[in-house]
Formats: C-alpha cells, structure tokens, sequence
C-alpha cells in the first residue's frame, strides 16, 4: 500500500526494559489490567511476541496451513490481538506528546480488540494499532459506528484511499476535477464503496465551490492548502479585475467522518505527493484558461514561506 507510515511489523519490544511512556502503560493496562505492574506486563508482551515468532519458525510458516493440517483457530485470533497490540505499544514509543488523563471507554476497547483477532494483513495490523493508539491520546475521537466500518476495509481499498489523498484538500474534502480522468470514476468510486465520501459527484450536474484568493502583484491568486495546513497550492491567474468572470472553481466533495479519520490515520507530511499533484494538472481540468502557473509553497507561522515547486500552464 501507499503505507501508513507506521512502524515495521516485526518489532522491537526490548527498549520498553529500560522506561515504558504514559502512552504505552495505557496500552498494556488495557491488555493485561492495572493491577499488574508495568515491568510485568512489557515482560508478558515481550513473552508473548518470542513464543509467537519460535513458534512460527519451528511451523515453517507465518500463514495458513497450505497442507490442510489442522489450525487453531483461536491461536490465530489470539497472534492477530497480540500483534495489534505490539504495533500500538511501538507507536506509542515514537510519539512525543502525553495522551489525554481519560481513560479510552473499554466498550470501544472490546470493538477493537474483537475486530483485531480477525486482522491478518500487516499493512492492515498498522492501521488498527494506530486507531487503538490515536482512541487513547484523544478519547471519543473515533466512534463505534467509524470503528466498525474501519474494520471491514481490505489492504486494497486502503491503498486507494492512501493514492487518493494528493487531491484532498486537508482532512476536508476531495477535488474530483484534478483526479486524471483515466482513475477519477475507479478512485471515487472507491471513497464511496468505503464510506469516506457521502455521495459520488453528479456528472450531469456539477456543484462547484470556488477557492479563495488574494492578490499579488495585480494578478489573481486562488489557493487551498495541503498537509494538515502546512503546504499551500496557489493558482496564479492572468485575470487582474476583481469581477469574477473568470473565477477558478472546482467539483469539490466532503470527506465523511470515515473519511476524515481514515486521513488523519494515514496522514504523514509528504511534499513529494503535492508536487505530483501538481504535475499532474492540465489545462483540460481547469475550468478556465487563465491559470500561468501552479505553484507549491510552505507554509510558515501562519504565512506564505518558500517556494517548493511550481509548473508554468501558459
């Protein structure tokens, strides 16, 4: 997939000997309960991921039995759980905040830990272990109802919705116009299938919002931003007059609470995806013929910074 940008799926438990973070004795907590200390319990994790792994190796295999020999069902369902939990426990030892004093409502913890057990896909394990790890920074955060279709999403939509994300304006909405037309029906079609758009955009009628603007040097400059706020992507115009006769306006469609959270999951700082999304627009998406340049620019306390990339259209 795109990835999450998670950590790898094999992981590294042995650092949690030396200190365990506020945010990972949450997460152990819920495993095996306050009651037991937290040496312990990162003793117990780090148990569990040895006899796992041992276990495995002397199988010969880290899947399904291809020879129809018998499977522990409950076994597989208790790896998935387990490794769930080892990705949460290692994301928390990358994160520099301190998660919220409430407590993560243990009906969500149940959802979760009952939808892990039936998680095989590593990419997917990821992404399940960051929403458990995202639900105890910030309780609430996610709702039942979210969790649940989250759990029904396969690696392959995943990755569409990853691909998806250089035409999404922050965690809001997504520009349908600047989606190559060759994967624009396969690509929103998808957002809908999953649930992170509410409807698919009308072919037959096009509901179009315009973008905001500003003026430099007399030219017009229409722009939204990228990255969680930190990028912007600017229009520059050749229309000087304010009248708006020539106005760029595009088929925008808002992100559903699915949507949002699925961004927010997956969200990682990447210039790299806003710069093909700029090189990927042409004249033919544009709803007017007065675009001269598109251009990416950082944005710095609040301000236009440096210039990154910029693509001349005229």
């Amino acid at each position: 997939m795109g990835d999450f940008n998670l950590s790898p799926i094999t992981c590294d438990l042995t650092p949690l000997v030396k200190g365990v973070s506020n945010g990972t004795g949450k997460v152990l907590s819920l495993l095996f309960g306050k009651k037991i200390a937290k040496a312990e319990a990162v003793k117990k994790l780090i148990a569990a991921q040895a006899e796992r792994q041992s276990r495995l190796l002397l199988e010969g295999k880290a899947t399904l039995d291809e020879n129809s020999n018998f499977i522990d069902y409950e076994k597989i369902a208790e790896d998935n759980i387990n490794q769930c939990i080892e990705l949460a426990v290692n994301e928390t030892m990358y994160r520099d905040n301190e998660p919220s004093d409430e407590d993560i409502s243990m009906t969500f913890f149940n959802k979760w830990r009952e939808h892990a057990k039936t998680i095989d896909e590593p990419h997917l394990k990821q992404l399940w272990s960051k929403i458990l790890v995202d639900e105890i920074y910030t309780p609430n955060s996610i709702s039942l109802r979210v969790l649940n279709t989250l759990s029904m999403l396969s690696t392959n939509e995943a990755n569409l919705f990853v691909n998806s994300m250089k035409y999404m304006i922050n965690n809001e909405a997504i520009i349908s116009d600047l989606i190559p037309e060759n994967q624009r029906d396969k690509i929103l079609e998808n957002l809908f299938s999953i649930g992170a758009i509410s409807e698919m955009p009308n072919k037959g009628f096009r509901f179009v919002t315009g973008l905001n603007f500003f003026f430099d040097g007399g030219y017009k400059c229409f722009h939204f931003p990228q990255q969680m706020g930190k990028l912007c992507v600017i229009f520059k115009t050749i229309q000087k007059k304010d009248d708006g006769s020539d106005d760029i306006t595009f088929q925008i469609t808002k992100l559903t609470s699915v949507g949002r959270t699925l961004y927010n999951l997956a969200y990682s700082y990447n210039e790299k995806s806003s710069i093909e999304l700029i090189e990927s627009i042409n004249k033919n998406m544009l709803e007017t013929s007065n675009v001269q340049s598109i251009s990416l620019y950082r944005i710095e306390n609040g301000n236009l910074g440096y210039e990154i990339f910029s693509k001349q259209l005229i």
